[in-house]
């Protein structure tokens, strides 16, 4: 048998793809005091882990020492390694978190718990009168 010759298949080439520009979102935490959703989270918990309870008035230093060297020490992290800040900028933002936090009283329900939620995009959480 003889073999045939080979035969041209026509074969189209199929046009480079190009990828699609990236939607172009605004930057929304550029400046300012915008606090990552996880250090407001932090420092409204720590608040009410701390405080929410009656304590003693012996135990009050310690326990306003503790709370602000937790939140310090946490928003610092947060704000330094998750939302990739230089450091004086998360050392500024964990020392307002460890002031806020190292007051002796409950914020959550108040002016300064309603700027932890705003600054750190968690306003959703505030109850609608």
């Amino acid at each position: 048998m003889a073999s045939d010759p080979e035969k041209m298949i026509p074969v189209k080439l199929a046009e480079p793809v190009q990828p699609s520009p990236k939607p172009m979102f605004p930057e929304i935490r550029k400046s300012g005091l915008n606090l990552h959703p996880m250090s407001g989270l932090l420092i409204l918990f720590l608040d009410y882990a701390f405080f929410v309870e009656e304590i003693t008035v012996i135990a009050i230093p310690f326990t306003c020492f503790l709370a602000f060297t937790l939140s310090f020490t946490g928003v610092f992290l947060i704000q330094k390694y998750i939302d990739n800040e230089n450091t004086g900028r998360s050392v500024a933002k964990a020392f307002f978190g460890g002031v806020v936090t190292g007051l002796p009283t409950p914020v959550f329900g108040t002016v300064f718990g309603s700027l932890i939620l705003f600054v750190s995009g968690l306003s959703f959480l505030k109850r609608k009168n």
